[in-house]
């Protein structure tokens, strides 16, 4: 108990001018059930012969559609679909107005299986479209199979090459089953090598949290910091939620940086709002942290 107050001191200390804060990060939006964050973003969707199989389409089609509707006027966006080339609906990135939203929706749910599955040059043009990007910006990438004219190994090369902004790249795989057994290798290998995410679509969403709400109370408060610490320590033992408890969201939980990250946000003027999920309940791409306590539904 005597490391936990000496600890809490010298936080405090580092906390000088206390003066609450909370705010909105730049931007969220929920895409197959999963919460980013980012201002300007690309739908890359595979629209190849295959996706005939299984309504692989449709399903795409619908979180695609989905995700657009989850987009705030603030935010803007672009769409292109893929087989053996590339079909843009817009070469600029459009204002998340609703009139730009369903123009997508319904250029979205128009598009018909057709060709191999080639999207090299669809994320090519990716990131030509996001290289002005002034905000935070993400490409969310659906395939349901590795390339086929270039080949995989040759395919990640390229990709790799082409993405000289190191723009995130979120790879998505379903939400109906794929066949190709490699696929899944490959898109994790995409979202690894852009600092993106990988996610199945096809297994159960975890459950929703909110960063910094470790004791899953539904708040963000003194408490939690406390939580963070005793459990950190050992002081205390059972069920609790640890993506929530990884304040700065850097995949792990260390006790002292995320319990200094969750007082900085309470008591420091300025600090920045932390990583979703917050202040809302979201979803986050599976990583090797659990969360077995949340008091989200």
């Amino acid at each position: 108990m005597r490391r936990i107050c000496v600890l809490a001191a010298i936080i405090v200390a580092l906390c000088s001018g206390f003066d609450e804060v909370s705010g909105q990060s730049s931007g969220v939006v929920q895409v197959g059930g999963y919460t980013y964050s980012g201002d300007e973003f690309v739908f890359v969707l595979d629209r190849s012969g295959s996706t005939a199989w299984n309504g692989q389409i449709a399903g795409v089609q619908g979180v695609v559609t989905d995700a657009l509707a989850d987009l705030e006027p603030s935010q803007q966006f672009s769409v292109i679909a893929f087989n053996g080339s590339s079909l843009v609906f817009s070469a600029v990135l459009l204002p998340a107005t609703a009139a730009n939203v369903l123009s997508a929706q319904n250029w979205v749910s128009a598009l018909a299986p057709l060709g191999q599955t080639c999207p090299v040059g669809a994320l090519e043009d990716s990131f030509s479209i996001l290289t002005s990007s002034a905000g935070e910006p993400a490409i969310f990438f659906f395939a349901d199979g590795a390339e086929q004219c270039l080949g995989p190994p040759a395919g990640l090369i390229a990709i790799a090459q082409a993405n000289v902004d190191f723009i995130p790249i979120h790879t998505l795989v379903g939400p109906t089953p794929v066949t190709d057994p490699d696929l899944g290798e490959w898109m994790l290998a995409i979202a690894n090598d852009s600092d993106g995410s990988f996610v199945d679509l096809t297994v159960p969403i975890p459950d929703p949290y909110v960063r910094g709400d470790a004791n899953g109370d539904g708040s963000i408060n003194l408490a939690d910091a406390v939580t963070i610490l005793r459990f950190g320590f050992g002081l205390s033992t059972g069920p609790t939620c640890m993506r929530a408890h990884d304040v700065n969201a850097d995949g792990v939980v260390e006790a002292i940086p995320d319990a200094i990250a969750c007082l900085e946000l309470l008591f420091v003027s300025g600090t920045p709002p932390l990583s979703v999920p917050y202040p809302d309940c979201g979803s986050t791409p599976p990583s090797s942290l659990t969360c077995e306590v949340s008091d989200c539904t």
